[in-house]
């Protein structure tokens, strides 16, 4: 799901389901390896492990990268997916009000 007001201590998430997101980063982030970062939205984040699994350039000095995530706890995967839902929801709301005020 596109994401809105999520951090990552990797950059800019762009995508997040419980099983994977992508991110926008400065970093070369290196292709099939295991990883650790947090992610969260406000001041709270979560701890998660996941695996690189493809990166590609999308500027001059950045970078996306698809994350898979793996060995999370059942409570962990649970508030991901809050979490998806909540930034899902917020961009939802948000393109209806801009929608309602250029037509307003």
């Amino acid at each position: 799901m596109l994401c809105q007001d999520v951090t990552c201590s990797l950059g800019k998430v762009l995508d997040l389901s419980a099983s994977g997101m992508r991110v926008l980063t400065k970093e070369k982030l290196p292709t099939h390896e295991a990883i650790t970062f947090s992610i969260g939205a406000s001041e709270e984040t979560i701890p998660v492990c996941g695996r690189v699994v493809w990166t590609k350039r999308a500027g001059f000095f950045k970078r996306e990268a698809g994350i898979r995530f793996e060995r999370l706890p059942e409570a962990t995967i649970a508030a991901l997916k809050h979490l998806a839902r909540a930034a899902s929801y917020n961009e939802t709301i948000r393109q209806d009000i801009d929608a309602a005020r250029r037509a307003g």
